[in-house]
């Protein structure tokens, strides 16, 4: 993974996690911090994705973005439910 590349991943992460906050209802129960750092964590996902695909830069984008959008979604709807 290229520099940029993990750069390129923190900052879709962050700004996808920020994001998620106000267009997601079910997950206000979830501290910011944490959505942010899924929408991270999913970004490096899919950066080394992307780079083991060998796909262009925008594509390796693409992939962040819907992984983190994605990870977000599902992990706080899974919270918001709590413990089975």
């Amino acid at each position: 993974m290229a520099g940029t590349g993990i750069i390129s991943a923190f900052v879709v992460g962050l700004v996808i996690g920020a994001l998620a906050r106000p267009l997601l209802p079910r997950q206000r129960r979830m501290p910011l911090w944490v959505t942010v750092g899924i929408g991270i964590a999913a970004a490096l996902a899919g950066t080394a994705i992307g780079a083991a695909l060998e796909v262009g830069t925008f594509l390796t984008l693409v992939v962040q973005a819907l992984l983190a959008i994605l990870a977000v979604y599902l992990l706080a709807g899974s919270r918001a439910r709590g413990p089975a």
